[in-house]
């Protein structure tokens, strides 16, 4: 019942998740004293070790609890870190220094715990985060001089989203084209633009 709790869900989102826990952490402590007055009983009783599998039970409880908080403490600075990048102006887009700091996340994201690695919270953020990193490169080469407006039009057609490149045009716009599953393509583009 523990580990199908929404908190381990990244579709349950940071704020619902720090609810979530804190609801949990509750139950654990209430389960806690309950504990307490029945291993009482089982002392009295001379069965104590009936009460160890409980207590190992609990104990594992804590853990993963912690540890899935750490890991929504991740996923909250991942999203506030794309965040701030999503604002970023087109011209003012600085691809080497984005792509080195998602290196950084990603590495500390890779260094969870074996249970979290487990969880949909991570294998989501996971994703996110490998897809970024296949963007960031493609946001690079588009970034190129010899891109004129009949290859931006080739890329609207193949990710079959609309735009206008302009004074407002911020990083969020191609975020939302979503390259990582256009990969080849983004790159034909690009060559073809550069031989041009």
């Amino acid at each position: 019942e523990f580990r199908k709790k929404p908190l381990f869900e990244f579709k349950t989102g940071v704020g619902q998740a720090y609810q979530d826990i804190f609801r949990t952490r509750s139950e654990l402590l209430k389960l806690e004293d309950e504990f307490a007055d029945l291993s009482n009983f089982a002392r009295i009783f001379e069965f104590p070790e009936l009460m160890e599998p409980t207590r190992a039970l609990q104990d594992q409880c804590h853990s993963e609890l912690q540890q899935i908080v750490q890991m929504w403490h991740m996923v909250d600075m991942i999203e506030y870190q794309v965040g701030q990048w999503k604002t970023t102006l087109w011209n003012d887009i600085d691809c080497e220094s984005m792509e080195e700091r998602a290196k950084g996340l990603f590495k500390q994201l890779r260094s969870q715990d074996k249970f979290v690695k487990q969880t949909d919270c991570f294998v989501v953020c996971e994703q996110n985060v490998k897809n970024f990193l296949s963007t960031i490169p493609l946001v690079s080469d588009l970034r190129h001089p010899s891109m004129r407006d009949r290859h931006w039009k080739m890329l609207m057609d193949l990710t079959g989203v609309k735009f206008v490149i302009d004074d407002a045009f911020k990083l969020d716009d191609l975020l939302r084209l979503e390259l990582h599953k256009f990969e080849d393509d983004v790159g034909e583009i690009v060559n073809r633009a550069q031989k041009e």
